[in-house]
């Protein structure tokens, strides 16, 4: 895990500390994704919200992205919560990430078409 000084640090000396994401699934989407968890290293300390969720439908499709993410905002059966902070609008996917974040997402009833 990086800790705080340890990046501070590697930005005192012109490196930028990576990220690391913490994925777990809920609900119906531990289906699609066909798992319970996953790990990302993202590779710059500037990474974001947006970022995890660009690298998270390479890695598992188009599908998973119509699903979780269309016209540059999340749909609204998905929740994804970041750091224990929920992910409501637009602006909410700049957030940046820290260096180890913890994300959930949920797949709620009515984007599973139910």
């Amino acid at each position: 895990m990086i800790g705080a000084e340890e990046e501070r640090k590697a930005e005192e000396d012109g490196q930028t500390a990576k990220r690391r994401a913490l994925i777990t699934f809920f609900g119906p989407i531990k289906s699609i994704v066909k798992r319970s968890s996953d790990e990302v290293t993202l590779s710059t300390g500037n990474s974001t919200v947006r970022d995890l969720i660009r690298i998270l439908i390479e890695r598992y499709g188009d599908d998973f992205g119509e699903l979780v993410f269309h016209n540059e905002k999340i749909n609204s059966g998905i929740v994804i919560f970041v750091d224990g902070e929920r992910i409501y609008q637009k602006s909410d996917l700049e957030k940046k990430l820290r260096a180890e974040s913890n994300v959930e997402v949920f797949l709620g009833s009515q984007a599973a078409g139910g």
